[in-house]
Formats: C-alpha cells, sequence, structure tokens
C-alpha cells in the first residue's frame, strides 16, 4: 500500500495554518517541531497497529 498525496484543506494544514497564521517567527518554529512530531506518531500508528489517519487514502502499489 502507498500513501496518495495530501491535497490543501486536510486537518492537519489546517491545524498549522492557524495556529501560526498571526504568530511571529519563533511561533511557527516550534508548531513546525509540534507538526512534525504529530505526523511521527501517526506513522508509527500506522506501521505498528494499521490505524489509518484520518484523511489519509491508500491505495495499493503497483
Amino acid at each position: 500500500m502507498a500513501l496518495s498525496p495530501v491535497p490543501e484543506g486536510r486537518r492537519l494544514a489546517r491545524w498549522f495554518e492557524e495556529s501560526t497564521a498571526y504568530g511571529r517567527k519563533t511561533i511557527r518554529k516550534t508548531m513546525i517541531a509540534a507538526l512534525a512530531r504529530k505526523l511521527l506518531i501517526a506513522l508509527w500508528r500506522l506501521a505498528t497497529a494499521g490505524e489509518v489517519p484520518e484523511g489519509v487514502d491508500l491505495r495499493p502499489t503497483s
């Protein structure tokens, strides 16, 4: 199975945009680290428990 590209407007992308909309540069750096942590946790759950994150469409590899 392969992950299909995530279009704009997904939950994490919206969360990041809302969190950094009026922030300073230091807040954006902190939020980038937080977003990376959320993505890593989602990938870990997919790999270990087979739990597919919300908004991810899996398709067979060719």
